[in-house]
């Protein structure tokens, strides 16, 4: 592994205790009251397993399908759970959350 993948992991886990930063990027998405966050990808993959479990209560507590933007093995992805199905699918280019990492919501 090369000098700079090591320091950014080591970078990373350092800040916000190596656990991911996700912000909210639409509480009204497809103007349906789905709420869509966005992982702020930097190197490091989110554990599917995880990912998917966290969608799961939020969506319990948002009470409405919630979505979920990342990188999945360098390939921008949607995770959505609606209260009784997770699904992936792969998301374009111009959707790609690491194009968005500089721009915060708020």
């Amino acid at each position: 592994m090369e000098f700079q993948k090591i320091k950014q992991r080591l970078l990373f886990s350092l800040t916000n205790f190596g656990k991911p930063w996700i912000c909210v990027v639409d509480g009204n998405y497809r103007n349906r009251g789905e709420l869509l966050l966005r992982h702020e990808h930097g190197g490091i993959d989110l554990q599917l397993n995880k990912a998917s479990d966290t969608l799961a209560n939020v969506q319990f507590v948002w009470g409405r399908p919630v979505h979920l933007q990342t990188v999945v093995e360098d390939v921008p992805t949607l995770m959505s759970f609606d209260g009784t199905e997770h699904t992936i699918k792969n998301l374009g280019d111009a959707d790609d959350p690491r194009k968005h990492a500089d721009k915060k919501p708020f």
